[in-house]
């Protein structure tokens, strides 16, 4: 999945697809207001994890005992140094990486949050820092990642309650071992405890792979612990050294693909649900909608053999479809009105992305249109007159500056909708 020059692709599940979502699944909770405390307690708590997994990254643990290496892999993978002095590790506490326009350290130090300029793990730990540590950094190379970096898990410990309370987390677990050592009884308790569903999100990185290539005994002893460790990871990568992470990064981001995809189908099922629910009775009685179709006029024909005169033509004609649909909506409330609102701005979206460039804004027209379409969507929750009217009032708007946007011959050709609108906007 990385390319030949070490670029990271970005993930086939945008930012904006889990936005639709959380604004559809909040815009139902705002509509339901004190009604929402009588839904069953499980959809209650659907909703609730359902939000709070649409708002935050995917957080991924990385863990490991003293020689596993996970410290420098995390480096690696963040794109910037955490820890320079060996002596550091031992002492570390938890970390947390992500995203920032610049790097800054924060900490709690005695009762205040102290936050500095730059990495400053190992001067926080040199003055006996033992609180969380939060680091935000600009090299992170996926920035719908929170990286949490575990305490080093040392073998004579018994540590395992705090780290698997720390590893529940989480969406995703990797669990670093050095490949060239018995898999320790620590180990072995911890991950006896990790739930199901976690370890089908755990990855195993075998690291110090290097040391299996002229050592027999060595090999031997990691294909033992490939066998014990089987059932307990849903994937097993090698490491040979701290800055080899291809293999690693390659697994991680399939995982967390799957992981997204999962959110995704979930968030929509509980859209879906939650959209059947009745809100309130419909009392008015559906409106027909119009979808004029005038009659070619002479401009028109001769556009014909010229796409991008025909693609305009189009356009107003379905701007002004969209004006006169608007008068019959003022007074219903069916969902199927919002249904032809959101086809009426489907087909404007459409013959755009067909390869009209308008004189100004197309992109912003672009952007106009699809937050309108949200909205739409958004309001026919609501299913009443009120909701009705902003939304035919937000595609009217749309449609005018559509013509706004198209030369003017064109635009005032056969209707005096655009100038009519137009006054209509003024005097509002």
């Amino acid at each position: 999945m990385i390319d030949a020059r070490g670029i990271i692709p970005p993930m086939t599940t945008t930012k904006s697809e889990r936005g639709k979502l959380l604004k559809r699944i909040r815009g139902f909770c705002s509509i339901m207001g004190d009604d929402l405390q009588g839904l069953d307690s499980e959809l209650l708590t659907r909703i609730d994890e359902t939000i709070r997994s649409l708002e935050t990254p995917v957080h991924v643990v990385l863990a490991g005992l003293a020689d596993s290496q996970h410290h420098a892999l995390a480096s690696t993978l963040v794109g910037a140094p955490l820890i320079e002095t060996k002596g550091t590790i031992a002492k570390c506490p938890l970390l947390r990486v992500r995203m920032g326009s610049e790097p800054r350290t924060s900490t709690i130090v005695g009762d205040r949050s102290r936050t500095f300029r730059g990495c400053v793990i190992d001067k926080l730990v040199s003055v006996g820092a033992t609180n969380p540590i939060e680091v935000e950094l600009p090299t992170l190379p996926l920035s719908q990642l929170h990286l949490s970096i575990l305490p080093t898990y040392e073998a004579q410990e018994d540590r395992a309650a705090y780290l698997l309370d720390l590893i529940g987390d989480s969406e995703i677990v990797v669990w670093c071992s050095n490949a060239s050592t018995v898999w320790h009884p620590n180990e072995r308790r911890l991950w006896f405890t990790v739930p199901d569903d976690l370890k089908a999100r755990s990855i195993l990185t075998l690291t110090h792979a290097q040391n299996l290539a002229d050592d027999d005994s060595a090999r031997t002893t990691c294909d033992e612990k490939r066998e014990i460790v089987a059932d307990d990871f849903a994937h097993i990568v090698t490491s040979e050294a701290a800055d080899d992470i291809s293999d690693l990064l390659d697994t991680l981001l399939k995982v967390m693909e799957g992981a997204e995809t999962a959110l995704l189908d979930n968030a929509r099922t509980l859209r879906d649900e939650l959209s059947a629910i009745p809100l309130g009775s419909i009392h008015a009685t559906p409106i027909p909608i119009p979808a004029p179709t005038p009659a070619p006029s002479t401009q028109e024909a001769d556009a014909s053999s010229d796409p991008a005169a025909s693609l305009r033509t189009t356009l107003a004609r379905d701007a002004r479809a969209c004006i006169a649909a608007t008068e019959s909506m003022t007074n219903s409330d069916s969902a199927a009105v919002f249904e032809a609102m959101a086809t009426l701005l489907s087909g404007l979206s459409k013959t755009l992305k067909g390869g009209l460039t308008l004189h100004r804004d197309h992109e912003a027209l672009m952007a106009e249109i699809s937050e309108a379409d949200d909205l739409i969507g958004l309001l026919s929750y609501e299913g009443g007159a009120l909701a009705v009217q902003e939304a035919a009032d937000l595609l009217r708007q749309i449609a005018v500056d559509v013509l706004d946007r198209l030369d003017p011959e064109l635009a005032m050709d056969g209707t005096n909708a655009h100038s009519d609108e137009n006054e209509l906007r003024k005097a509002s």
